[in-house]
């Protein structure tokens, strides 16, 4: 499943919404991908949670975004794969990478880097992500995240976020 995700993310970036609908998915997803802008909440997250649980497609994913400012956490999974949280640490700065860091340590999702694939540059460039499966559990993947964007990005309830899922 690490695999799929880095191969969905660019090793750590943020995926691209496919435009193709290979699944099922939630009646209110536009099929372009184009994310939907909002204000946040919980229940924005365990909604689109739930949807990506429903969908069969093998490149299924969501990605909550907050909205103008590059921050975002990322999910990969599906009906067959549970769910997949993500956090790359490319949008983190120090003091929000530590952060994460204890907060992810409380739900046992652990820093995993690696480097990146046929880079020439010397000393290779690491990338990586905070990075574990979830499995069907919507209500702890959903605190997760949304204690990302409040205590690990400092926003509060109500920030515009963009939801993005294929």
């Amino acid at each position: 499943m690490l695999e799929k995700i880095k191969a969905l993310l660019g090793l750590g970036g943020r995926a691209e919404a496919s435009t193709a609908d290979s699944g099922s998915r939630g009646s209110d997803v536009a099929s372009s991908g184009v994310a939907e802008v909002g204000p946040a909440s919980r229940e924005v997250l365990r909604a689109a949670l739930v949807r990506l649980l429903e969908r069969t497609n093998d490149d299924a994913f969501v990605i909550f975004d907050a909205h103008g400012t590059g921050k975002f956490v990322q999910f990969a999974g599906g009906h067959r794969e549970g769910l997949r949280f993500d956090l790359p640490s490319q949008p983190l700065d120090g003091g929000e990478f530590a952060k994460a860091g204890a907060l992810l340590s409380e739900y046992g999702i652990p820093f995993e880097a690696w480097d990146l694939v046929g880079q020439t540059e010397l000393p290779p460039e690491t990338q990586g992500s905070f990075s574990a499966d979830m499995g069907r559990d919507v209500e702890r993947a959903s605190t997760a995240a949304w204690r990302v964007f409040v205590e690990v990005y400092g926003l509060q309830e109500g920030f515009a976020m963009a939801v993005t899922e294929n």
